[in-house]
Parts: C-alpha cells; structure tokens; sequence
C-alpha cells in the first residue's frame, strides 16, 4: 500500500512538534540541578521573622534565597520558585529585614510570578546580600555577610529540612 502524502506530511509534522516540544522542556545544559531547601531559623530561641536567607555554594552560578515567614520558616529559590539550591557546602548568610517582602505567601514560599519578576527578584537579592547589614538589625552583624558569617550547610540530594539557630 502506497503512503500518501498528505499523511506523511502529517506524521512529519506530529514527529517535529513532540522532538521541538521535548527540547523546550528540558532544562537548560548550563543550569545545575537543584533541590528542595527548607527550613526554620531561630535567634535566642525566637523565630526569625522576615528576614533574608541565601546560600552559597563554591562555584554555584547564583545564590538560593528565600525570606522567612512570621514562624522564621522559609523555601529556597534559585531558577524558580521553590526549587532549592544547588547540592554541596553552602556559605549562608541571614539579613534582617525592614519590612515585610510583598511577594512571599503566608506559608513563606513566593508568589508565583513571571520568570522576568523571578530574574530581577534574584538580581536584587544578591545586591541585598552583598551589602553589610544595618545598623538597625536584629541579628548580629556576622550573619548578614558571606565573610563574616559561620554558618555553613551541606546541602544533600534529596529533601533538605534545616533546623537554624543564630547565636551572639
């Protein structure tokens, strides 16, 4: 039997979109894999209320940051929201903050929102991160930059669920 054209054509055309279809959904080659980050941070006992949260690790493209809710809990992102942070030894740096960030839910995770929004978002959160904390924050001053501050995080595959306490 012979094949007609019209439905080759349309076997063609079928075959084209599903391959153009299954590239578009894959990551990005120069994106590292991520994973679930969460966790809470206390200071003297207490929640940390709305503050900023980044990881670092050695040789990541970009910091993970999340903002914790009014129980100090908190969800990383890095590409977008609520995907983590890259595995390995992480830098982390928490920053009080001055009000309440507009883009994070009740639950501490953000908003969704366009990858433009996420991009800028992240882009002002590393100049945040980078700058030395305040003169009225609530925390000492080593945790809000990566020099200074101690923590350190080993970040594994799988699920992460931290538990963070600051000290003086």
């Amino acid at each position: 039997m012979k094949l007609r054209l019209p439905a080759f054509t349309s076997l063609l055309v079928l075959l084209l979109g599903c391959m153009l279809a299954e590239a578009g959904c894959s990551r990005a080659p120069s994106r590292p894999a991520t994973v679930p980050v969460r966790g809470r941070i206390t200071y003297r006992g207490e929640p940390v209320r709305h503050a900023t949260v980044s990881f670092l690790a050695a040789g990541a493209p970009r910091l993970a940051v999340g903002t914790t809710d009014e129980q100090g809990r908190f969800s990383l992102t890095t590409y977008v929201p609520d995907d983590g942070a890259v595995p390995g030894s992480h830098v982390v740096t928490v920053k009080s903050n001055a009000v309440v960030p507009s883009s994070q839910s009740q639950s501490g995770t953000a908003a969704v929102a366009s990858p433009e929004a996420i991009e800028r978002a992240m882009q002002q959160a590393a100049i945040a991160v980078s700058k030395p904390a305040g003169k009225d924050a609530r925390l000492p001053p080593k945790y809000g930059d990566r020099k200074t501050s101690d923590l350190r995080v080993d970040v594994a595959d799988g699920e992460n669920s931290l538990e963070i306490e600051l000290s003086d």
